[in-house]
């Protein structure tokens, strides 16, 4: 019977890690299915869903230790999880959301505070801060997926990020995805 786990793993980054991670996983036989991984700092960091036979994922939980040894993870979380296929989502409209300002304290969090008020889901969401060219003034930027459930009024949920807009002089996207 097949099982699923999530993976959550840091280290200091460094050439060969995600080699080192997926020889040793598929050594055992677990697949990995869906994966994101990037640079934070001087770190890499990585969210995996793994798959394999119910004694090979019971096997890599009980050998996280082993796991973590062999391939210089310094932080990791397995937990146990379902298939994909078995998440359920309400009714949504899937949208994108983009987010440019002068990097400050509190962007994401008036953000996804206004996102949760409307039972919004973010499926995905990235941030960075980079220099502006010239002046070498912080910007930040948001890119999210989310899913907007249909009884939503997009109205009033773009009133919302229009008012946090004009309040934190953050310039803000709001568009369905593909449109």
């Amino acid at each position: 019977m097949k099982s699923y786990i999530a993976i959550c793993a840091v280290g200091t980054d460094r050439v060969g890690f995600v080699e080192e991670v997926s020889e040793y996983l598929a050594g055992r036989d677990l697949n990995i299915e869906e994966s994101r991984a990037s640079v934070i700092g001087r770190e890499f960091g990585f969210l995996m869903l793994v798959s394999g036979e119910a004694d090979a994922v019971d096997s890599l939980i009980e050998g996280r230790e082993q796991f973590a040894h062999k391939t210089g993870i310094q932080e990791l979380i397995i937990r146990k999880t379902e298939e994909p296929e078995s998440r359920q989502l309400p009714d949504a409209l899937p949208y994108e959301l983009e987010a440019t300002s002068l990097d400050h304290p509190g962007i994401v969090q008036q953000l996804t505070t206004a996102l949760h008020r409307f039972n919004v889901n973010i499926e995905s969401m990235k941030t960075h801060v980079a220099q502006a060219p010239i002046t070498g003034t912080p910007v930040f930027s948001l890119s999210a997926s989310v899913y907007v459930p249909t009884d939503i009024k997009i109205s009033e949920l773009r009133d919302e990020l229009h008012g946090i807009s004009d309040r934190f002089n953050i310039d803000i996207s709001f568009i369905p995805q593909g449109g």
